[in-house]
């Protein structure tokens, strides 16, 4: 099953291979002044024709990027003619889109005004049915009476609620697509929303706000791996180097603390 932005990527792009429709970009975004093209090319309205056509049916390509997400993209060396001929492509498809929703809505609405006729009078018919059957019995309305024990006009109370309400939802109906009409004619698109508006810089991106940055995060992190190592090696160590030290590591009291000896000395004590 097809998502949203892939109906949307494909209905556009059978768009693009449409003469009609890429021809309209192509003015829109005054391609042929920036194509640099032969005189001759320019001079031939037929072969103009035919090379903006190629140019936007086979070098603008749309792709789906999620589930309600697709993006356009044209590749040119000029980033000024990719801008104008990206924002083209969204104009005429906005304006086709609003077109085509305008059309679906109307052949719509045809069919259920037809419908609407003939539920109004099946709700009419449904009425009057149930009305003549109290008219019959006219004990149904008396006071303290029950209507729909009797099955029969439980039956046509029924068949009447139902008449009425299959009248009330083709109403809805109705009210819903001349609303979407309405809105359409006012130019508004509801078909699609455009997230990243194409633009071109006005100057140069520097990387050099990059680069600090990469290379401060890259300096933190090992400064903390550093501090992290030396902290390891501290609660490893474990030299006595006091003598107080000394009686929080053993139970026993210390009676003398000999002097430091250089190697010598400690050689002649390890000999005795």
């Amino acid at each position: 099953m097809s998502t949203p932005a892939q109906t949307q990527s494909r209905a556009l792009s059978e768009l693009l291979q449409s003469r009609e429709f890429a021809l309209a970009v192509a003015k829109s975004a005054k391609l042929a002044s920036t194509l640099s093209l032969p005189e001759s090319t320019l001079s031939n309205p037929q072969l103009l024709d035919e090379t903006l056509f190629q140019e936007v049916s086979l070098r603008v390509e749309t792709a789906a990027q999620g589930y309600n997400l697709y993006t356009i993209s044209y590749a040119n060396s000029n980033p000024q003619v990719a801008q104008q001929v990206v924002a083209a492509v969204i104009d005429n498809y906005g304006l086709r889109s609003q077109d085509f929703s305008i059309l679906e809505a109307e052949n719509l609405l045809n069919p259920y005004q037809e419908q609407l006729i003939t539920a109004k009078q099946d709700a009419d018919a449904a009425v009057n049915a149930e009305s003549q059957y109290l008219m019959k019995h006219p004990e149904l309305a008396k006071p303290g009476a029950v209507p729909l024990n009797d099955p029969k006009y439980a039956l046509l109370d029924s068949q009447r609620l139902q008449a009425q309400s299959t009248v009330e939802t083709i109403q809805s109906r109705i009210v819903t697509l001349k609303q979407q009409i309405n809105t359409q004619n006012a130019g508004t698109n509801t078909l699609f929303k455009v997230l990243d508006s194409p633009l071109v810089a006005s100057s140069p991106v520097s990387r050099m706000k990059l680069v600090l940055t990469a290379g401060a995060i890259g300096l933190a992190v090992a400064l903390l791996a550093c501090t992290l190592y030396i902290v390891i090696l501290l609660r490893r160590d474990r030299t006595v180097h006091s003598l107080s030290q000394l009686q929080n590591t053993v139970n026993y009291p210390v009676l003398m603390q000999f002097p430091m000896l250089n190697s010598a000395a400690k050689e002649a004590l390890s000999k005795r």
